[in-house]
C-alpha cells in the first residue's frame, strides 16, 4: 500500500510540474523582448550577477520558521536579484538553485526527482507571476510595484503549494493555518522592501554591491531568528511530551482499579486495547498471546478497526517462531522492538496497513513499519506480545514512549493472569506436559532475557543433559519404559539443582539447566549429583545414566543461541567418552571444534 501511495503522490506532483512548465513556457514566448534586455544586462555585470546567485543559494538553503511553519526565505536572494537585472532572471535562477537545493528531502530517489523538479517550477513560476505585476507596474511607482508582486507571489504559492501539493500528499491546513502561514511569508517578504528601495535608489554598480552586502545582517539573522524558533518548538514538544506522560501514567493508574472490580477478564483486555488507542496515540493497537503448543500467536484483543478485519488477522496470526526471529539487538528499543520498513519481508497477510499521518523526516513512521512490546511474565518468559501501528503524531517510538508501553504491558499480563481460559493455555505453551519442566521456546525465551542486560562478572552455567541410550531402551523395552526413564532422570534433576535454577526439557531425550550465582566447585557438585544418581529401573537390568556439556557465560559465548551451540559441543563431546560423562566447552581445542 505504502508503494502504491508513494506512486500516486509522485505521479501527482509530475503532472503538477509538467503544467507549470508549460504555463512558463507560455511566459516566457509572451514576454520575450523583456527576457531579452534582462540578458543584456546580464552580460554588462555578471560579476554582480554570480553575487547574487551566491545570495540566493545560501538564503534557499536557510531554514527559517516561524510557529512551527516554515517561510520562504529565498526571497532574500531572489527579489534584489528581481530588481537589479529583471523579475524573469530570477525566475529562471530560481528554477536552477531550488532545483540543487542542498539535502535529500525522501529515499526513492524517483519521488526525489520529481519533487525537486516541482519545487522548482514551483518557485519559478510564482517568480514568474510576481515579475509580471512588476513589469507592468513600475513605470508607475517602483514601491507600489513591489509590493503586488510580493502579494502576486504569496498568493501563487497559497495556490500552488498550500492547496494544490499539501492537497496532493493528504497535508490539511485549517483556517488558522493557512492564514498563520500566508501572512508569515508575507511580512517576511515585505521586510525586504527597505533593501530593494536602497538598490533602486543606486546608481551604480558599487552601491548596488553596498546595497548587496547589507542584506548579509539580515541572512545571519535569519539564521539566527530561525535557531531561536526551533529551540522554543523543541521546548514545547518537551513540554507537550511530559503533559502527555503524565495523561498516560493518569491512564495506567485507572487499570488496578478496574481490576479490583473484577471486571471480566476479556472485557478487561479489550478496555486496555482501547486504551492504547484512545490515550497512548496509536490508531490501531492488537493484543497477543503466545501458543507455543500449536506454534501461533492468538489475537486476544483489539482496537482501532472493525471485526471483520480483526477476524481476517486471526486467521493469518504468525508463528511465534516468526515473532522471536524480530527480536534482534539493532532492532531493540528498551525492552521492546521496533522494525523498520524494509529491514525484514513481514508476510502482508499476517499484518495491517490502514490511515497514516505524513510526515517528513527520519523520525517519521512508515506503513511497514512494525512495533511489538513484549509480554513479560514474573520469572522473565515471552508470553505474548503487544502490536502497535499508526502513531497520530506520524512519528516512531521514542525511549520514553516505549518504556511507558511496557508499564502498561505488565498491567496487560496481570490482566492475562485473571483468565483461567488464556492461563491455561499460558501453561501449555510453557510447560512440556509429560515431565512438567518447562519447553525449549521458554529457555530459549529465558536465556534471551537472562543475558540480554546481563554483565560480563554475572558468570552463568548451562548444563546439556541426555539419557545414554535411551533410543536402545525404547526399541529394547518399549516406550513406556521408555518414559518411565525420562521421568527418573528429571527426579533426578529437580533433587539436584536448587529451587531457583532453571530447568527445561530441551528435546525427547535431552534437557537443559541453568545455574546462577554459583561457583564452579558447586556447579562440579550438581553434576556429581546428578550422575551419581542411582536410577534403576524395575524393567531394566542396568542403571540409567546421563551424560552431561557444560558452558560457561561470559567466557564461553556471550548470547543465549551462542551458549547453547557451545553446552551441546561439549554434550557431544561427553557422549563420546562413554556413558555417564561430561565436558566443560572450556576443553574443547579450537580446531577440533570445527569438525563438531
Amino acid at each position: 500500500m505504502m508503494k502504491g501511495k508513494s506512486k500516486k503522490e509522485s505521479m501527482g506532483l509530475l503532472r503538477t510540474s509538467i503544467a507549470q512548465i508549460v504555463i512558463i513556457i507560455l511566459f516566457s514566448i509572451a514576454f520575450h523582448s523583456s527576457i531579452g534586455i534582462e540578458i543584456k544586462g546580464l552580460k554588462e555585470m555578471p560579476s554582480l550577477f554570480v553575487l547574487l546567485l551566491a545570495v540566493s543559494f545560501i538564503s534557499d538553503n536557510v531554514r527559517f520558521g516561524f510557529r512551527g511553519r516554515k517561510t520562504i526565505s529565498n526571497v532574500v536572494g531572489f527579489l534584489p536579484m528581481a530588481f537589479i537585472f529583471g523579475p524573469f532572471t530570477a525566475a529562471y535562477s530560481s528554477l536552477v538553485i531550488v532545483f540543487l537545493r542542498v539535502g535529500r528531502r525522501h529515499k526513492e530517489w524517483i519521488r526525489e526527482i520529481v519533487g525537486r523538479l516541482n519545487r522548482a517550477t514551483h518557485y519559478a513560476l510564482i517568480y514568474f507571476i510576481a515579475g509580471i505585476f512588476f513589469h507592468y507596474l513600475k513605470d508607475y511607482n517602483v514601491i507600489i510595484a513591489a509590493i503586488a508582486a510580493i502579494t502576486g507571489y504569496r498568493l501563487a504559492n497559497s495556490i500552488l503549494v498550500d492547496y494544490i501539493e499539501w492537497h496532493i500528499v493528504g497535508i490539511r491546513l485549517t483556517r488558522k493555518e493557512f492564514l498563520l502561514t500566508f501572512l508569515t511569508d508575507y511580512i517576511f517578504a515585505l521586510a525586504i522592501l527597505p533593501f530593494i528601495a536602497l538598490m533602486w535608489m543606486a546608481k551604480s554598480s558599487i552601491l548596488e554591491l553596498a546595497a548587496i552586502y547589507s542584506l548579509l545582517p539580515l541572512l545571519y539573522m535569519l539564521y539566527h531568528t530561525s535557531n531561536v524558533e526551533r529551540l522554543a518548538n523543541e521546548l514545547k514538544e518537551e513540554r507537550d511530551r511530559i503533559k502527555g506522560l503524565n495523561e498516560k501514567l493518569i491512564e495506567l493508574s485507572k487499570i488496578p482499579v478496574l481490576m479490583r472490580a473484577r471486571t471480566h477478564p476479556e472485557k478487561l483486555l479489550s478496555h486496555m486495547a482501547n486504551m492504547l488507542t484512545k490515550n497512548f496515540g496509536y490508531r490501531y493497537a492488537v493484543i497477543n498471546l503466545f501458543d507455543v503448543e500449536n506454534d501461533r500467536s492468538m489475537r486476544v484483543a483489539y482496537s482501532g478497526f472493525d471485526k471483520e478485519e480483526f477476524e481476517r488477522l486471526k486467521r493469518n496470526a504468525p508463528t511465534v517462531s516468526s515473532r522471536f526471529e524480530l527480536m534482534r539487538d539493532e532492532f531493540k528499543i528498551s525492552n521492546s522492538y521496533f522494525i523498520p520498513q524494509g529491514a525484514i519481508e513481514i508476510k502482508r497477510e499476517e499484518s495491517f496497513t490502514g490511515e497514516y499521518t505524513p510526515v517528513k523526516g527520519d523520525d517519521a513512521w512508515l506503513p511497514e513499519d512494525v512495533f511489538f512490546i513484549p509480554l513479560i511474565d514474573e520469572s522473565g518468559i515471552m508470553i505474548g506480545y503487544i502490536s502497535l501501528d499508526s502513531p497520530l503524531d506520524g512519528k516512531r517510538p521514542t525511549l520514553m514512549d516505549t518504556k511507558v508501553l511496557e508499564i502498561f504491558a505488565s498491567e496487560v499480563v496481570s490482566a492475562l493472569k485473571l483468565s483461567e481460559k488464556f492461563q491455561e493455555i499460558i501453561y501449555r505453551s510453557q510447560i512440556d506436559l509429560q515431565t512438567g519442566l518447562y519447553n525449549h521456546t521458554v529457555l530459549f525465551e529465558y536465556l534471551q532475557s537472562l543475558l540480554m542486560n546481563r554483565e560480563r562478572d554475572q558468570k552463568l552455567y548451562l548444563l546439556m543433559l541426555d539419557i545414554d541410550d535411551l533410543k536402545y531402551i525404547n526399541d529394547t523395552y518399549g516406550h513406556l519404559v521408555g518414559d518411565k526413564a525420562i521421568k527418573l532422570v528429571v527426579n533426578s534433576i529437580k533433587s539436584s539443582v536448587r529451587k531457583k535454577d532453571f530447568a527445561a526439557r530441551y528435546g525427547g531425550d535431552e534437557f537443559a539447566v541453568v545455574l546462577e550465582d554459583i561457583t564452579l566447585e558447586r556447579v562440579k557438585a550438581v553434576v556429581d549429583k546428578i550422575q551419581r544418581s542411582t536410577l534403576f529401573l524395575d524393567d531394566l537390568d542396568e542403571q540409567i545414566t546421563v551424560s552431561i556439556g557444560i558452558a560457561l557465560f561470559p567466557d564461553d559465548a556471550l548470547n543465549y543461541k551462542a551458549l547453547i551451540d557451545k553446552a551441546d559441543k561439549a554434550l557431544y563431546v561427553a557422549k563420546n567418552r562413554g556413558k555417564a560423562q561430561s565436558c566443560f566447552a572450556i576443553e574443547i581445542p579450537p580446531e577440533k571444534e570445527k569438525n563438531i
